[in-house]
């Protein structure tokens, strides 16, 4: 009886309804940029000079640039210290730089060393773009977390709740962003969504574990069913299996500097790339440009 309950479900349920707050956070900072430039432009008081094509466009693309340029090495960050400490420190520092960004606005331009005057809009692409960067993490954390608290037959399920973060955020992040603005300030949205990535770090830090055998509710049943079913079982309580045929660690050592060569002439690799790119350049180009 108490196996089958562990089937049917646990703590485990609790991951993907969790994991769908870091969809939730990402999409509504995406969303809200491009509809608060409307009302930036407008703001005299804070731009004085106004804010050019140029700085609009480096507005809107800041988040992308960081987010691009360290997905890979966040990817590595996370096997090194775990997912669930690296987004927890992740998602701390989002919410310190997204609470900066108006403070940084009205300071007006600023003089900073070997740069010289920086602009207003300057200082809000850079903060943007570290926020971008500090986000890198969510992917592959995402892919980790699951893998290790998801059964395979499960996966389906969790990811469909999770994706569920990113439709919400299309939907009302830019119109809750907008109403938001037109009444309090649009400052006020960047200092919302602050306080809002701040609560959400500490429910996942509290709720969630790096490994399911570090929570301190789980039942030994559904830890051992997962660690049964899951993709990447728990090293703490499963066997080393590589006498299976799974290889060694010291096998993956050797095979991981000539992956990239692999993945550069692997039409497998490359078709799934090419539809993303195809599906994004569309989706982004409606979601960051198409508000006027």
């Amino acid at each position: 009886a108490k196996k089958e309950a562990a089937k049917d479900g646990g703590v485990r349920t609790l991951v993907p309804y969790v994991m769908l707050g870091l969809e939730l956070i990402n999409w509504l900072i995406r969303q809200s940029v491009p509809a608060l430039l409307l009302f930036m432009k407008t703001d005299t008081t804070t731009f004085p000079d106004g804010i050019s094509q140029v700085e609009e466009a480096g507005i809107n693309g800041a988040y992308f640039l960081g987010y691009m340029a360290l997905l890979v090495p966040a990817g590595v960050l996370q096997k090194m210290v775990g997912a669930h400490r690296s987004l927890t420190y992740s998602l701390i520092a989002i919410a310190f730089a997204l609470l900066v960004i108006p403070m940084l606005a009205s300071a007006g331009p600023m003089e900073l060393p070997l740069i010289g005057a920086v602009s207003s809009p300057v200082l809000i692409s850079s903060m943007l773009t570290l926020v971008g960067a500090l986000s890198s993490p969510f992917l592959p954390a995402r892919l980790t977390m699951l893998s290790k608290w998801m059964p395979k037959s499960e996966n389906a399920e969790a990811l469909t709740i999770i994706k569920n973060g990113n439709l919400i955020g299309k939907i009302f992040g830019a119109q809750v962003s907008t109403m938001i603005a037109m009444s309090l300030g649009w400052k006020f949205v960047f200092y919302g969504l602050g306080c809002f990535t701040f609560v959400y770090a500490l429910v996942w830090t509290f709720l969630l574990t790096d490994k399911p055998s570090q929570h301190a509710t789980i039942s030994a049943d559904e830890l051992a069913f997962i660690n049964a079913n899951c993709a990447s079982p728990d090293d703490d309580n499963t066997k080393k299996e590589d006498d299976k045929g799974k290889g060694s660690k010291k096998d993956a050592a050797v095979q991981w500097p000539t992956m990239p060569v692999h993945l550069l002439f692997a039409m497998t690799a490359w078709m799934p790339i090419i539809c993303h790119v195809v599906h994004n350049y569309g989706s982004y180009t409606l979601s960051q440009s198409g508000i006027k």
